[in-house]
């Protein structure tokens, strides 16, 4: 993995980690889950040296439903 590439992956997991937190927080995801998520997330990450844009979306997502609809 290069250097830009590895800076990106970091602040894309940093990102998650937050939405993750707000996810748990909210009651909307249960912590068991969401650690395996973001532990195959970060494996993901260490593989392929590419941050997985699909992953966000969905926590993003749930995010923002979770905030609409309180």
């Amino acid at each position: 993995m290069d250097d830009d590439n590895a800076v990106t992956t970091k602040a894309f997991m940093a990102i998650l980690g937050c939405l993750a937190d707000e996810l748990s927080e909210s009651g909307l995801i249960d912590h068991a889950s969401l650690d395996a998520r973001l532990h195959a997330t970060a494996e993901l990450c260490d593989e392929t040296g590419n941050a997985p844009v699909g992953s966000y979306l969905r926590l993003s997502g749930a995010l923002l439903l979770q905030r609409h609809l309180h």
